[in-house]
């Protein structure tokens, strides 16, 4: 058996150089005689980062006579911070044209599933059923894990789940008080979970079926939410 989700998060002020593809070589003469003024458009004139996440600037696009660009931009987004932060785009061509100045508008907000954020003591019992065999083997452990918000709204990362012999990471999304977990490269695994009433706590029950070992773990993993002590 084999569970594995590539899962990274950032914490992170962020405003990047946008770019295009394009040939921008063009003749002396040809960029005496340029006056155009090039274009900037934005992707998105507003656009939503979710706290403490990382924020990739979506990049703003020279709409014409195909040339590359290489924007300057003003401005910052602190996703540590919720709140309205601006990026203003310039660019100034070969021939010293400018093109008017656009501004994108982020919106900093909380990420739906950001209540779950925090540290969690977590209890673990999992039964294996070897093809068979007549004995399961019950393994009962307690063990700590982390859970912390994704890019994507309502999307979250648990380090670690424990499912059989194996911890792994799952891909977590928040649907009301329902936990939708997908696991790469394992479409054989079942799971569910759900967030307690308080919403301190959440329960995630997984099924897998290991062919090597002709073993099926059946496994629950019960996340309380540690109180941190005040320093």
């Amino acid at each position: 058996m084999r569970l594995v989700s590539l899962v990274v998060l950032f914490i992170s002020v962020l405003a990047v150089t946008s770019s295009c593809t394009g040939n921008s070589q063009e003749k002396e003469n040809d960029l005496e005689k340029d006056t155009i003024a090039p274009v900037l458009k934005l992707t998105k004139k507003i656009d939503t980062a979710y706290l403490n996440t990382l924020y990739e600037d979506p990049q703003a696009e020279l709409v014409d006579r195909g040339r590359c660009i290489n924007a300057e931009i003003t401005g910052s987004v602190n996703t540590a911070v919720i709140g309205a932060y601006y990026l203003d785009y310039d660019y100034t061509d070969e021939a010293g044209n400018q093109a008017a100045t656009v501004t994108r508008t982020v919106h900093v907000v909380e990420n739906g599933a950001s209540f779950l954020n925090g540290n969690y003591n977590v209890n673990y019992t999992c039964t294996a059923i070897r093809s068979g065999a007549s004995d399961p083997k019950i393994t009962a452990t307690n063990y700590l894990a982390t859970v912390s918000t994704n890019t994507i709204n309502n999307r979250f990362e648990i380090v670690q789940l424990n499912v059989g012999p194996e911890s792994v990471i799952p891909i977590s999304t928040l649907r009301g008080n329902a936990i939708h977990l997908e696991f790469f490269r394992n479409s054989d695994c079942i799971s569910s979970g759900t967030v307690s009433p308080s919403k301190n706590s959440f329960t995630i029950q997984t099924s897998t079926y290991d062919e090597t070992q002709r073993i099926t773990y059946v496994c629950k993993n019960v996340f309380t939410k540690k109180i941190e002590e005040k320093k």
